[in-house]
């Protein structure tokens, strides 16, 4: 058989308000049926200390005496609810303590002391003496009134509570629409137990309510969460305690909750403080670190600047270590520089740095020149004339005729471009000394779209005449004629057979091959190509990117 388990433990004799329990005073059979027959010579009642009504003393067929309801009984939540031992243990030890001298006290003086608050009905006041019914279902709240058109009803808790209890009356009292305020007495808000935490999870508001004893009139010290953050955007969210009014109080018709401070609101909009001042601080934290960044770009860039100012004041030779410098700068560092030199900058210099530099170049050796063109990381204006109205290109020509053709691979690679004013001047009588190779190279420079390739047109200037040759259709810079193709194709293929197939190639595009073919009466071509396919030596490629540069539509697909 399984143990024997009463379903009302305690109860409350009526004649003298003591409170009974059938597990301690039934325990011993004899004494158990004393009770019961007190019980039926009606010398002794009891009643239900969770619904207030009526109980008898029965029996079981194992002589097992145990407190009943009527058979006829309103419900009552403890027949309601079949509880395990644990949890029927707190529910009716809930219910004891609300029988204690204690419970009495604070329910009284919350009786007493709402009569004088502004807003409650004084004759809807009850003291534990008032069962709200709704349907079949009833509870007796500690304390009950009305105010301010709204239904209040206070719950006295000092012991431990079990869920169960909790929600039976948290339950009950919303969903008949009435506000139910939980009154603790002894609780640590910093070591919350059980009971504390069911109470605070019940709505988000984590609210707690105690009355403040301190004053004579109705007063709850209540204890909530307050979240705020701190100098340093940290969310910390502290306990609080203040004395407040009933009017103080906010009620959430939703819920059915009373509360002073709303914990789920205000942590919202916490968070969303949060999430604006950070990115507040992000983006002063980045200007912060964007100031260091420019004065330590400012500092490189003025170190910078006072190495090239002693170099060239001491008429240095070289300038590797600065221009390493320079090359490793990163852009915005290299923005840095150039603001800070300001080179481009027509209000800061009456004379374009350039052109004085190149003057300063006629007397002595262009070493800063060289270095100041060659680093292109600072900003030039190369396109600036002088006085006399020369471009930078004429005046590297006629002022710098040691060192032109260096001074003009440097200036090429800056992106330099010759106007009609710079080839009007190659052709002049005057510099003849300046030869056709020459001349064709500062061409073939300026129509380059790579200018990184600048050095490659001098390094291959007699091969390019080959092919600008061909290109022109006319013959360039060697002693042939204008029309001695044959010629130019047997020194082509006699001295340049590392690059013949795509010279071959270049001639038929030019629709010169069949010229070369027919001009060549005493065979020598002939036998010169019957020879090189013979041997079919191997092709140069080093060249290829230069001539796709310069020369696509001749030997390129």
């Amino acid at each position: 058989m399984g143990k024997f388990r009463r379903t009302i433990d305690v109860a409350r004799c009526k004649e003298t308000g003591e409170i009974f329990r059938a597990s301690e005073r039934f325990i011993e059979t004899k004494e158990a049926f004393l009770y019961r027959r007190l019980y039926h010579e009606k010398s002794i009642s009891f009643e239900c200390i969770e619904c207030g009504q009526d109980l008898s003393i029965s029996g079981s067929k194992n002589d097992k005496i145990h407190f009943k309801h009527f058979p006829d009984h309103d419900p009552c939540f403890l027949v309601q609810n079949k509880f395990n031992p644990e949890v029927q243990k707190l529910y009716e030890r809930a219910l004891v303590a609300k029988e204690s001298e204690r419970h009495k006290e604070i329910k009284q003086k919350i009786g007493d002391r709402l009569a004088f608050v502004e807003g409650v009905e004084a004759d809807s006041i009850s003291v534990d003496d008032k069962f709200i019914i709704k349907g079949r279902d009833r509870r007796k709240p500690d304390v009950y009134c009305r105010y301010k058109g709204k239904e209040l009803v206070f719950e006295i808790q000092l012991s431990e509570l079990s869920l169960g209890y909790i929600l039976s009356r948290h339950n009950f009292y919303k969903d008949h629409g009435i506000y139910l305020i939980w009154i603790l007495d002894t609780y640590d808000i910093r070591d919350q137990g059980t009971k504390e935490k069911d109470l605070k999870y019940l709505s988000n508001h984590q609210n707690f309510f105690k009355l403040d004893e301190s004053v004579t009139d109705f007063k709850l010290i209540c204890d909530y969460k307050f979240p705020f953050l701190t100098k340093d955007n940290t969310l910390l969210t502290p306990w609080r305690k203040k004395s407040i009014r009933l009017d103080q109080l906010s009620f959430d018709v939703q819920a059915m909750q009373t509360y002073f401070f709303d914990f789920a609101e205000n942590l919202e909009k916490i968070k969303g403080q949060q999430i604006i001042k950070k990115e507040a601080i992000r983006v002063e934290e980045e200007k912060k670190l964007q100031v260091q960044i420019e004065n330590a770009a400012h500092s490189k860039a003025q170190e910078i600047i006072g190495e090239i100012k002693r170099l060239k004041m001491g008429n240095a030779h070289d300038y590797s270590s600065v221009s390493k410098k320079v090359e490793n700068l990163e852009s915005f560092e290299v923005a840095t520089l150039n603001n800070s030199l300001g080179l481009n900058n027509p209000d800061r210099y009456r004379t374009n740095a350039l052109l004085k530099w190149i003057d300063e170049a006629k007397d002595s050796e262009p070493y800063f020149l060289s270095f100041i063109l060659g680093c292109r990381e600072i900003e030039l204006d190369i396109n600036a004339v002088d006085r006399s109205n020369r471009t930078v290109f004429i005046k590297v020509i006629e002022d710098l005729r040691k060192y032109k053709n260096m001074i003009l691979r440097l200036l090429f690679r800056r992106g330099y471009h010759m106007n009609e004013k710079d080839r009007n001047v190659l052709q002049a009588t005057s510099l003849q000394e300046i030869c056709l190779a020459d001349q064709v190279a500062y061409d073939l420079c300026n129509r380059l779209d790579n200018r990184d390739l600048v050095d490659n047109v001098f390094y291959n200037q007699r091969l390019l005449l080959i092919f600008e040759s061909i290109n022109q259709r006319k013959i360039i810079g060697f002693n042939y004629g204008e029309d001695k193709w044959v010629s130019f194709a047997n020194n082509a293929i006699e001295y340049y057979q590392n690059h013949w197939c795509k010279i071959e190639l270049a001639l038929k595009r030019a629709e010169l091959w069949e010229m070369v073919i027919e001009s060549d009466k005493k065979k020598t071509f002939s036998k010169k190509l019957e020879k090189w396919n013979s041997i079919s030596p191997a092709q140069d490629n080093q060249t290829n990117e230069l001539l796709f540069d310069l020369f696509p539509y001749l030997i390129f697909q």
